[in-house]
């Protein structure tokens, strides 16, 4: 290596110490003299209503300017930032998902969470704004009743205005949620076609698309159908010609109200009609009224009706009489 090659490299390791020396003598000055920055400070909003929560909540800064030296303001920005507490009971709801907070309410603890050297110059913003999380879903209706229609009356529909509802709401109460269950309502003896609303609970942070609900009741009559049956003879102890004795009718007709959806699904053979033998023969009455036997739906008192219902005695000898009552009793005892 030459000579001068030994002078260049030196001379270019002295060029590069003395800027490092340079720096470091600037940097400690600067470090000790007072500059005015702006920092971040950190807030923390305590006293949450349960189930509330707010958007990037972990990281909510304000932005504040201070004077202070270079190795405080150093420390602010990125070793430790202030801390700034902030009770949620002192911020403005605003009633959409939205509280604020003017700033000038939060001079003095802005002040007291700097070190003692530094001095609070002003903030950023005029207002501290922050937003509720809160999610938007759409979920069906549900509804809770128990009506019992009017008797002869069936109840054939129970609508509403709309079959879905667009909620935005807390974020913790939308995950739990599967509908929208409206309050449950009671109806005794309905016979008409009823309408009402109902409007959702107003609740905070909570918003629904409608939030009036409309709901219908149809109700329908029972249908009334007619049927001709052949009418059968039921525990005949032994063959005589009862037409010696009694009008029977080879058939009747039976007439009956039933929903629209039984009635439809109804044939004539669903029904059977039996006139009872023993009853005829051994009993003291002079008329004996038919049975339905067999009927495709529940038969209550009114609802099914023979025609003619019964039997009436034409003539029979009371030697007769006794003979069959003695006959039906040991027949049957």
């Amino acid at each position: 290596m030459s000579f001068k090659s030994k002078i260049n490299g030196h001379d270019t390791l002295v060029f590069i110490c003395f800027l490092f020396v340079s720096f470091s003598l600037w940097l400690l000055n600067a470090l000790n003299e007072r500059f005015e920055t702006d920092i971040a400070v950190d807030v923390v909003v305590t006293n949450l209503p349960e189930g509330v929560e707010l958007e990037n909540q972990d990281d909510i800064t304000v932005g504040i300017f201070v004077r202070d030296k270079g190795s405080e303001l150093f420390d602010y920005k990125f070793r430790e930032a202030p801390k700034l507490s902030i009770d949620y009971n002192d911020l403005t709801d605003n009633d959409n998902g939205t509280l604020t907070m003017h700033f000038t309410a939060l001079e003095n603890r802005v002040s007291n969470a700097l070190k003692p050297s530094s001095t609070f110059l002003h903030f950023k913003d005029d207002y501290l704004t922050l937003q509720v999380k809160r999610e938007m879903v759409t979920l069906p209706v549900k509804l809770n009743y128990d009506v019992e229609t009017e008797r002869h009356f069936e109840l054939v529909d129970v609508g509403t205005s709309v079959k879905e509802i667009t909620v935005v709401a807390p974020s913790s109460n939308v995950k739990e949620w599967e509908s929208i269950d409206l309050p449950e309502f009671v109806i005794r003896g309905l016979d008409k076609d009823t309408s009402f609303s109902f409007s959702l609970p107003r609740r905070k942070y909570f918003s629904y698309q409608p939030d009036v609900i409309d709901v219908h009741l149809a109700v329908a009559p029972y249908v009334s159908r007619k049927v001709t049956r052949h009418v059968n003879v039921v525990n005949r102890l032994f063959d005589i010609d009862l037409a010696d004795h009694y009008d029977i009718p080879d058939s009747v007709q039976v007439s009956y109200l039933a929903p629209s959806a039984v009635a439809d699904r109804v044939t004539d053979e669903d029904f059977r009609v039996e006139l009872d033998f023993v009853e005829l023969t051994g009993g003291q009455s002079d008329s004996v009224y038919f049975k339905i036997s067999s009927c495709p739906f529940s038969v209550e008192n009114g609802d099914v009706i023979i025609t003619p219902g019964f039997v009436c005695r034409k003539k029979f000898p009371q030697q007769w009489g006794g003979l069959l009552k003695q006959i039906a009793n040991g027949k049957l005892y």
